[in-house]
């Protein structure tokens, strides 16, 4: 014997089981659309960019930039003899000595000044950020020789 939708005292269960149903999908939905709201705006508020590091950032940013590119320059030395003329050198056409497309900039947006032989090592190469003030000088230039003298000190 089949039972009839219509027995009264079978519909307002049927009934809540519904609501229920559908309140739970649209707390889903609803849970779904709240992520993906504060993932975009975390997205939009929380940048991470070079030109908003703190000033400490920044000097350990160009560092390391200076210990790639060192490296660069020894690697690019042992396979053409000798040190390049320019940076600009470490990226050929069938080859690149960088991790990174192009010559980077430092993270205050100067060019890396770069002199080959070298005014401080005369045997290799002057490798340099001026800092933030962006001039030779004053106390704040990131400068090859200093990294080499901070490694050989630890």
């Amino acid at each position: 014997m089949k039972q009839s939708r219509d027995l009264p005292d079978k519909e307002p269960e049927r009934l809540i089981r519904f609501a229920t149903r559908n309140r739970v999908r649209l707390r889903v939905i609803e849970i779904v659309i709240l992520i993906v709201i504060v993932t975009l705006l975390a997205a939009i508020a929380v940048p991470t960019r070079v030109d908003r590091l703190p000033p400490h950032g920044r000097s350990r940013a160009a560092r390391a930039d200076i210990a790639a590119l060192c490296e660069a320059l020894e690697i690019f030395k042992q396979d053409k003899g000798s040190y390049p003329s320019s940076l600009s050198e470490l990226i050929t056409d069938d080859m690149t000595y960088l991790k990174v497309p192009g010559v980077p900039a430092d993270p205050w947006g100067n060019t890396y000044s770069y002199r080959s032989p070298g005014q401080r090592d005369k045997e290799g190469y002057d490798l340099i950020s001026y800092g933030p003030d962006g001039v030779e000088g004053g106390g704040d230039d990131i400068t090859s020789r200093n990294l080499q003298q901070q490694a050989g000190s630890t």
